[in-house]
């Protein structure tokens, strides 16, 4: 049986990172979850996370601010955006200088983050999730 990746599920409304917690332990992930950029880097520095899911919109620190710390900490985890049509701009230069993986559009719903997790899981050098 393949390892259960655990993610770090960083959103600022209550509600949606409920919801969001749910779907991915549903899909056979383990989720920590946080309510602020803060609280995500303090989970991230003192927890073992195999992947990230970031909402592009915190109230208390940017994405970009948060992408860089985890980047710095750990070079290869996977970092998985949720962006919202008017985040052109944040999307293409994150993914124009490799520090986010993947971006999921808000729009395109559940579906669409977990194809994309599960597709970075599969990926060359990296296990599968149980969930796959």
């Amino acid at each position: 049986m393949a390892e259960q990746k655990t993610i770090l599920c960083i959103e600022d409304e209550a509600e949606i990172l409920a919801s969001r917690k749910r779907l991915l332990e549903k899909s056979g992930y383990r989720v920590v979850a946080a309510g602020s950029g803060a609280e995500g880097l303090e989970l991230f520095h003192t927890q073992r996370i195999d992947g990230v899911v970031l909402d592009c919109h915190l109230e208390d620190l940017t994405a970009g601010e948060v992408v860089t710390t985890m980047r710095r900490a750990q070079p290869e985890i996977p970092i998985v955006v949720l962006v919202g049509v008017q985040d052109f701009s944040f999307s293409l230069s994150y993914s124009m200088s490799n520090k986010v993986q993947a971006f999921v559009p808000k729009l395109d719903g559940s579906d669409a983050l977990l194809e994309t997790l599960h597709s970075l899981y599969a990926a060359p050098g990296r296990r599968r999730s149980a969930a796959a």
